[in-house]
């Protein structure tokens, strides 16, 4: 099946079968894929998702960042410092995540931080003394942009590795004006001391 000249609807066989969206078959298109067993959307700047007339909910952009309630990638804590996943809102609720787990048990829900040494996705390579496993930055506007984390809760490794024996230390840092002044204010230490700086 081909419609062409505007329409630009292609059927490309059983095993792929795509329906493009450009002249060039290739920018824009909608996949079924055998292989995948599934679908695949591919837009050349990236994919948006509207409800409700023109409102435009989700964005993937061409880097793959998935942003929700804006159009634009915002660094925060840094000059260069942005996530794959962005929420931006104008109240409360609009700039939110909520996590919620129904279970008849004592479990409530979790947010996962892992660190490897590895270079490719799946790696397990070990960690070293000294490395963080996982850091909440915390950010304000100044009036130029949000670009100073002025306070940092940060996990570190404090020890030697080995197998299913990480020892860790959790950090409490903050700072008097900028980002670059942040410093370490409180230490939970690994073996349950507590310092404060």
């Amino acid at each position: 099946l081909r419609i062409t000249s505007g329409g630009n609807v292609r059927h490309a066989g059983a095993d792929n079968r795509m329906y493009t969206f450009s002249s060039d078959d290739s920018a824009h298109y909608m996949k079924f894929n055998n292989t995948f067993n599934g679908i695949i959307l591919n837009g050349y700047a990236g994919i948006a998702f509207e409800t409700n007339g023109a409102n435009e909910r989700l964005r993937i952009d061409s880097s793959g960042r998935v942003l929700i309630g804006s159009t634009a990638v915002v660094n925060v804590g840094g000059s260069s410092a942005n996530s794959q996943l962005q929420i931006e809102g104008t109240s409360g609720n609009t700039s939110s995540l909520t996590l919620i787990r129904n279970q008849n048990s004592t479990g409530g829900s979790i947010i996962r931080f892992g660190k490897t040494r590895g270079s490719s996705t799946g790696a397990v390579t070990t960690v070293a003394d000294g490395d963080t496993l996982g850091n909440i930055t915390f950010s304000g506007a100044d009036g130029t942009d949000i670009q100073n984390a002025t306070a940092q809760i940060k996990v570190v490794v404090n020890g030697t590795v080995g197998g299913n024996q990480i020892p860790t230390d959790i950090t409490f840092e903050t700072s008097a004006s900028s980002g670059a002044n942040r410093s370490e204010r409180l230490r939970i230490g690994s073996n349950s001391n507590i310092t404060q700086t």
